[in-house]
């Protein structure tokens, strides 16, 4: 699985619900951070 590709993904997704619930876009930007800490 290209992991440079899911983190794009997680970001684009993030900044599509913003608007709506930034904390949690926050939490999954930093959980997608940690995922691709991980994986490196």
């Amino acid at each position: 699985m290209n992991v440079n590709l899911l983190h794009k993904e997680i970001l684009a997704f993030n900044i599509n619900r913003l608007d709506i619930s930034p904390i949690i876009g926050t939490i999954l930007v930093y959980i997608d951070c940690l995922v691709c800490w991980v994986y490196f």
